[in-house]
C-alpha cells in the first residue's frame, strides 16, 4: 500500500511520511522542515508551533497569548507538564449548520450525508451513513446531593461522580462501576458478572474473574545503573530498560529478547527458535529464520521529482508514487503497476505481458488476457430483507449468498447446489457453562475453568482439561486418551488400554520426537522429515528426505522401496519386482504406469486420462472458467467448481451426490438418498450418516491412526504405518492383525485362531493356489462339497477383462464378461446372460423408474419395487405382499400384516 513499516520492540505499524513538519520521526528530519523536536523521555516528537493559544508549551508562553494554563499535575508544583487553552467565550459562540426555532437544536449536514445535531439541552445525535447507524445522547443531568452527573449514549446511562467514581450499563442492562482509591492510587472496575479488576499507580494489577478466582501482577522493582543512567524495571514475566540516549531493550519470560538503537535507529528482536528481524527508521530491515535463511531489504527511497518511493528487497522491488500509483518489479524483472480511480471506484493493475485486471468497490470487473480476450463481470444485485435480517447478493454466474443477523448462511453454486449453515443455539448455565447445541444435534460444553465436552448425534463424545500441573488430558468415548504434560512429552492410551509414550530428541537441525509403544513397536520423526517405524515382529520402514534434490525415500524391510521427487514423478518398486511409475514426457506431461495394469496421463494444462485395470477410462478436463469434469466410460461424470468449493457426482444409476467445502477444509457431502458425510477441519472428525440415520464416526488419533465407530458400539482401528486393522465389537470381542518381519500378516480371530497372509494378502498354509502372470490371474482350490471334495478354478483375463469359473463336481463351467459400460455377459454352460445395471437382466427381469421410484418386473408372477430414498423395498408374488424398512436399529418386515424385526 506504499507505507513504511516500523517496528515497536513487539509490535508494529504502517506509517505514510506526509513531509510535514509533524510526520518527521527524528531530530535530524525535524530540523530539516523547520521544526522544533521534543525530547520525552524514551521518545520524542516533531512540533511546530503556529503561534496560536493551543500550541504554547509552557506556563509564560500561554499567559503572553492570553490563554488558561492547566497542570498535568496539579499536586506536583515542580511538575512544569501542561496545556494551554483559550478562555471559552459563551457569549460569541455559535455553531455551523441551521437552527431549529421548534426543537431547539442546531444541525449541520456534511457532503458525505452525515449530520450532527446540538440540542440547547445537551442532547444531540450523529448520523454515520457508512454503517447507517445513529448515535444519540441524552442532558447531562446533575445531583447536588451525590455530586453526579448522569447521561444516556444510545440508550445505555452513565454516571460520573466528583469522588471519581462513575457507574455505565452494559447491553445487557448490567451495571458496572470504577473507583479510585487517593490513598492506595489504585483504580479498581467492577463489573456487572461479578469480575473486577485493579489498576494501581505503582504497576500493581490484579483480575477476579466471576468464580472468584484471583491472579494478580507485583508493582515492577525499578532500579537505576548508576553508571549507564538506564532505567530497569523488571515485571513478573517482563524486564524493560530504558536509557537516557534513547536506547532502550526488554525481554519477555518465553526468552523473547529486542533493542533499539537510538543512535541507528534500528531495533532487533531475538527469538527463543534462533529467528531473528531487524527493522529501522529509514525503512531497511531483515529476517532470519530458524533455519539461518535471510531476507533483507534496503532503506526507502524518495525522489521529489517523480513523487515516488522506492524500496527493494531480495526478490523485487516496490514503487509507490504519491498520486497513488505502485509498482512492483520481481528479481526477474517482470513488473505491474496499480492505479486507482476514486471517482469510479475501481484499482486497474497493467502486467507488462500486455494483461490487465480491473476491481471496482461495488463488485464489477474486467481481466483482459494476453492475448486480448476479454472477461467481465457485474456487481452482484443485493437485496435486504428487513423482516427477516438476511442479506442476498445476486452474481451473474448464478451463485447466490445469503447471511443474516441470526448468523445464517446459505450459498447456492451455479448448478443450483444449495448448502446453508445455521449458527448453534446458546445457553449459559447458572454455573458458568456455555451450552451450544447445533442443528445436526451435537452438542458442545465449554466450561468457566477452559475444559470442554462434545457429544455427538450418535452419543460419542470428546472430553479436553487442562490439569493444575499445565497437563492437557483429552478423554474418548471409546475409551481412548490422550495426555500431554506440561514438560512436553506426551501419553496416549489406544481403546485396547495399549500405551504409547512421546518425548523429543534432539535439537536444531536434529530436533525429533520418539514414539515407544506398549507393543515394542517405535516410530521416530525429525524436523527435517526423516522417519523411522520399527514394529514387534521387526518389520520397518525408513523414511529419508535428500536436503539437497528434496527427493524422498521410504523403504521398507519387505523390499518395498517409494521415491517421491518434487516436480511430481515417483517410483514404487514391490518385493516382487513389479513397479509403479511416475515420469514425465518430452511434452512435459506426466505419464504414470502402476503394477495393477492401469495408467494415468497428467497434462501441462490440467487435463488427465486415467485407465483403471478393468479398461474402464476417465477423462478430466478444465473449462475457460477453470471448472473441473470427469467423465468415465461406465457412466460416472463429476464436476468441481473453478474455485474448488463445490462438487457434484452423479453415478450410473442417477444417484447424485454434491460436496460443498469450506475455506478451513472442513466439508459437507450430501446424497440423494439422504446420506451426508461431514467433515471438520478442526476436529479432523468425519461423520457418515445413512439414510436410516445410522451414523459412524471416524476420527485420527494422536499416534495417526484411523478409528472408526458406529452405532451399534464397534471400533475399527487401522494403523497406516503397520497397514494393519484391529476390530472390537460391541461386546468386547476383538479381532487383531500384526505385521511379519518378511512384511506378512497374523491375524489373531476372537477365538484365538491365527491367519498368516502374504505380503500380497494370500493365505499362506492353504489348499488355495494363487498364479498370476502379465495376462491373467488364477485361483485354484479344494473345497467340501455334498458328494466329497470339489475342485475348482478361477481365471481371469486381464487383456480381455473375462472372468471365468469350472467346478468338477458338477463339471459347470461360467464365464463373465465386463463391459466398458458397466454391463455384465455371463455364460453358463452355453446360455447366456446379459445384466445391464438400468435395464436388468435379459430374459428374467426388467427394471424401469417411475416417479422416482425403481420397479423390477420379473419374467414370472413377481416384480419388485424400491423407494426413492432406498429405504423401502417392497416385493409381489403370486398374491403373497412383503415390505421391508431399513431404521436406524435394524429392518422391518411385512409379510401379508404379519411383522418382523431384525436389528443389525
Amino acid at each position: 500500500r506504499g507505507g513504511q513499516w516500523l517496528q515497536e520492540e513487539d509490535w508494529g505499524y504502517c506509517w505514510e511520511d506526509s513531509g510535514e513538519v509533524w510526520d518527521a520521526r527524528d531530530q535530524a528530519t525535524c530540523n530539516e522542515r523547520g521544526g522544533q523536536w521534543l525530547q520525552e523521555e524514551d521518545w520524542g516528537y516533531c512540533w511546530e508551533d503556529s503561534g496560536e493559544v493551543w500550541d504554547a508549551r509552557d506556563e509564560a508562553t500561554c499567559n503572553e497569548r492570553d490563554g488558561i494554563w492547566e497542570s498535568a499535575d496539579p499536586q506536583d508544583p515542580q511538575n512544569s507538564d501542561g496545556w494551554c487553552m483559550s478562555e471559552w467565550d459563551e457569549a460569541n459562540y455559535e455553531p455551523a449548520g441551521e437552527y431549529n426555532e421548534l426543537t431547539g437544536c442546531w444541525i449541520e449536514a456534511y457532503e458525505d450525508g452525515s449530520v450532527y445535531e446540538s440540542c440547547d439541552d445537551g442532547s444531540g445525535s450523529w448520523f454515520d451513513p457508512l454503517t447507517g447507524e445513529t448515535q444519540t445522547w441524552s442532558p447531562a443531568t446533575y445531583d447536588a446531593e451525590s455530586g453526579c452527573t448522569t447521561q444516556t449514549y444510545n440508550g445505555f446511562t452513565e454516571t460520573w461522580c466528583e469522588d471519581g467514581t462513575s457507574y455505565w450499563e452494559d447491553e445487557e442492562g448490567g451495571v458496572n462501576i470504577s473507583s479510585y482509591d487517593e490513598e492506595r492510587g489504585c483504580w479498581t472496575d467492577t463489573y456487572a458478572d461479578g469480575s473486577s479488576s485493579v489498576y494501581c499507580e505503582d504497576g500493581f494489577s490484579s483480575y477476579t474473574d466471576a468464580n472468584g478466582n484471583t491472579e494478580t501482577w507485583a508493582a515492577p522493582e525499578i532500579n537505576v545503573d548508576p553508571a549507564t543512567g538506564c532505567t530497569i524495571e523488571v515485571y513478573d514475566d517482563w524486564t524493560n530498560t530504558w536509557c537516557p540516549n534513547g536506547d532502550s531493550s526488554w525481554e519477555d519470560a518465553d526468552g523473547t529478547r529486542g533493542s533499539y538503537n537510538a543512535q541507528t535507529g534500528c531495533s532487533e528482536t531475538f527469538y527463543p527458535d534462533g529467528g531473528q528481524d531487524t527493522w529501522c527508521e529509514d525503512g531497511s530491515g531483515s529476517y532470519t529464520n530458524p533455519d539461518g535463511e535471510t531476507d533483507s531489504w534496503g532503506a526507502t527511497e524518495y525522489d521529489s521529482e517523480t513523487g515516488c518511493y522506492t524500496q527493494v528487497y531480495s526478490d523485487g522491488s516496490s514503487t509507490w508514487c504519491d498520486d497513488g500509483t505502485s509498482i512492483w518489479t520481481d528479481e526477474f524483472g517482470n513488473s505491474s503497476t496499480y492505479t486507482y480511480d476514486e471517482e469510479l471506484g475501481c484499482g486497474t493493475e497493467v502486467f507488462d505481458d500486455g494483461a490487465i485486471s480491473t476491481w471496482c468497490e461495488d463488485g464489477s470487473g474486467t481481466w483482459i488476457d494476453p492475448e486480448g480476450n476479454v472477461e467481465t463481470w457485474t456487481a452482484p444485485v443485493i437485496t435486504i430483507d428487513e423482516a427477516t435480517g438476511c442479506t442476498t447478493e445476486e452474481y451473474d454466474t448464478g451463485e447466490i449468498w445469503t447471511w443474516c443477523e441470526d448468523g445464517t448462511t446459505t450459498f447456492t453454486d451455479i448448478d443450483g447446489n444449495t448448502d446453508s449453515w445455521t449458527p448453534p443455539q446458546e445457553e449459559i448455565r447458572e454455573d458458568g457453562a456455555i451450552v451450544l447445541t447445533y442443528d445436526d444435534g451435537t452438542v458442545e460444553i465449554i466450561n468457566p475453568d477452559g475444559s470442554l465436552r462434545l457429544t455427538w448425534p450418535d452419543g460419542t463424545w470428546f472430553e479436553e482439561e487442562f490439569m493444575e500441573d499445565g497437563s492437557l488430558v483429552q478423554r474418548y468415548s471409546d475409551g481412548s486418551t490422550y495426555v500431554e504434560f506440561a514438560d512436553g512429552t506426551s501419553k496416549y492410551t489406544d481403546p485396547y488400554g495399549q500405551t504409547s509414550r512421546t518425548i523429543s530428541i534432539g535439537e536444531g537441525d536434529s530436533l525429533g520426537w520418539v514414539t515407544q509403544y506398549d507393543d515394542g513397536s517405535t516410530y521416530t520423526e525429525y524436523e527435517n522429515g526423516r522417519a523411522s517405524y520399527t514394529d514387534p515382529s521387526g518389520f520397518s520402514v525408513e523414511i529419508i528426505v535428500d536436503p539437497e534434490t528434496g527427493v524422498r525415500t521410504e523403504t521398507s524391510s519387505d523390499g518395498t522401496v517409494i521415491r517421491e521427487a518434487p516436480d511430481g514423478s515417483f517410483s514404487v518398486i514391490y518385493p516382487d519386482g513389479t513397479r509403479d511409475s511416475g515420469v514425465y514426457n518430452p511434452d512435459g506431461d506426466l505419464v504414470m504406469t502402476y503394477a495393477d495394469g492401469s495408467s494415468s496421463i497428467v497434462r501441462e494444462d490440467g487435463s488427465e486420462t486415467f485407465t483403471d485395470p478393468y479398461g474402464i477410462t476417465t477423462i478430466v478436463t478444465y473449462d475457460e472458467e477453470g471448472r473441473r469434469t470427469e467423465i468415465s466410460s461406465d457412466g460416472w461424470t463429476s464436476t468441481t467448481s473453478p474455485d474448488g468449493s463445490s462438487i457434484r457426482v452423479t453415478y450410473p444409476d442417477g444417484y447424485v451426490e454434491n460436496t460443498v467445502i469450506s475455506s478451513d477444509g472442513s466439508y459437507v457431502t450430501t446424497g440423494s438418498d439422504g446420506s451426508s458425510i461431514r467433515y471438520d477441519a478442526e476436529t479432523q472428525q468425519t461423520t457418515f450418516a445413512d439414510p436410516s440415520g445410522s451414523i459412524e464416526v471416524l476420527r485420527v488419533d494422536q499416534d495417526g491412526n484411523e478409528v472408526l465407530t458406529n452405532s451399534n458400539g464397534e471400533t475399527i482401528e487401522f494403523n497406516p504405518l503397520a497397514n494393519t486393522s484391529s476390530f472390537i465389537d460391541a461386546e468386547g470381542n476383538t479381532q487383531i492383525s500384526e505385521r511379519t518381519e518378511n512384511g506378512g500378516y497374523l491375524i489373531t480371530l476372537e477365538d484365538g485362531t491365527v491367519l498368516e497372509l502374504d505380503p500380497t494378502g494370500k493365505p499362506l498354509n492353504s489348499d488355495t493356489a494363487i498364479t498370476e502372470t502379465d495376462s491373467t490371474l488364477s485361483i485354484d482350490w479344494e473345497a467340501n462339497s455334498i458328494s466329497g471334495n470339489a475342485v475348482g478354478n478361477v481365471e481371469w483375463d486381464k487383456e480381455t477383462n473375462t472372468l471365468s469359473s469350472w467346478t468338477l463336481e458338477d463339471n459347470t463351467f461360467r464365464k463373465l464378461d465386463i463391459d466398458d459400460d458397466g454391463s455384465m455377459t455371463m455364460e453358463v454352460d452355453g446360455e447366456t446372460f446379459k445384466y445391464d445395471p438400468a435395464t436388468g437382466v435379459t430374459g428374467v427381469n426388467d427394471i424401469f423408474y417411475e416417479l422416482g421410484e425403481t420397479i423390477i418386473n420379473t419374467s414370472g408372477a413377481g416384480s419388485a419395487t424400491i423407494s426413492e430414498d432406498g429405504m423401502t423395498f417392497t416385493v409381489d408374488y403370486d398374491g403373497v405382499s412383503a415390505t421391508a424398512v431399513t431404521g436406524a436399529t435394524g429392518v422391518t418386515v411385512e409379510i401379508d400384516g404379519e411383522i418382523y424385526e431384525f436389528s443389525y
